[in-house]
C-alpha cells in the first residue's frame, strides 16, 4: 500500500466512530480507469455519510506518474459543521501542492474552534507558501487559516499528511456534536455551502486531465452532480 492509499485508509477510518454509511455511487463513477500511454490511469471514489452531520468524500487519482488524493467534507447545512478540504499531489514522484483548510461558512460558535485548530496546526511547521502563489479563486474561497504549500519535499509532504490526520480527528470531535442552525441561518449556509462547491467546481485543476482521460461528458457529470453536486 502505497502512501496516498495509507492516508485514504486512515482518514476514512478515523470517521469510523461516527458509524458512517457508504454512499453507493454508479459503478462509472465510483471507479473508472483508462489506458494511457504510459499506463493506466485510475479514479477511485468513496463517500461516506454521517446521518445529520455531513459527508466525506474522498477521490483517489493515479497512474504511473501521477498521485493526487483530494478530501472534501461537506456539512448538513442545517448544523453549523465547517466544510473540511485537503489535497496532495504527487508527479514522477516529485511533491508538487498539498493543502488543508476547514472553514465555517456561518459565523457562530464552532468558527472560534476551527480557526484555533488550525492556528496551532500552522505552527508546527515553518515552510507555508506566500500569497503570492494562490490563485485568486482560492484566496476567495479559503479560509485565512489555511495551510498551502507548494513544491514540498517528500519529508514535509509526509509530515503534512500526518498533520491532516491530526486536524481531522481532532475535528471528530465538532463533527460528533453538531450544533443546530436556526431556519434562517439553515438557508443562508445552503447558499453558503452552493457557492462553496461552485467555487471549487469551476476551478478545479484537474479538469484537463479528466477531460483528456475520460471525456468531457463524463467529467462534467462527475463534478456537478457527485464530487462537488
Amino acid at each position: 500500500m502505497n502512501q496516498f492509499s495509507q492516508l485514504i485508509t486512515e482518514t476514512i477510518t478515523l470517521l469510523q466512530p461516527l458509524s458512517p454509511e457508504l454512499h453507493v455511487l454508479p459503478a462509472e463513477i465510483a471507479y473508472i480507469s483508462r489506458a494511457e500511454q504510459q499506463g493506466e490511469l485510475s479514479l477511485k471514489n468513496q463517500f461516506l455519510n454521517v446521518a445529520g452531520v455531513g459527508e466525506l468524500r474522498s477521490a483517489t487519482l493515479s497512474s504511473a506518474k501521477i498521485e493526487i488524493a483530494n478530501f472534501l467534507f461537506f456539512p448538513e447545512t442545517d448544523t453549523q459543521t465547517p466544510v473540511y478540504a485537503a489535497e496532495f499531489v504527487c508527479l514522477s514522484e516529485k511533491p508538487i501542492v498539498a493543502v488543508i483548510d476547514a472553514k465555517c461558512l456561518l459565523t457562530g460558535s464552532e468558527e472560534q474552534t476551527v480557526s484555533g485548530l488550525l492556528q496551532q496546526a500552522r505552527k508546527q511547521i515553518n515552510y507555508l507558501s506566500p500569497e503570492t502563489e494562490m490563485s485568486a479563486w482560492y484566496l476567495e474561497s479559503r479560509s485565512g487559516n489555511d495551510i498551502f504549500v507548494r513544491s514540498p519535499s517528500m519529508e514535509q509532504l509526509t509530515e503534512l499528511m500526518q498533520l491532516h490526520l491530526q486536524i481531522w480527528q481532532a475535528l471528530m470531535e465538532l463533527f460528533s456534536k453538531p450544533q443546530p442552525c436556526n431556519p434562517q441561518q439553515a438557508r443562508l449556509h445552503t447558499q453558503k455551502l452552493q457557492h462553496y462547491k461552485n467555487q471549487h467546481r469551476l476551478n478545479y485543476p484537474g479538469v484537463p486531465l479528466l477531460n483528456r482521460s475520460f471525456g468531457e461528458v463524463w467529467t462534467e457529470n462527475y463534478l456537478k452532480n457527485y464530487l462537488f453536486g
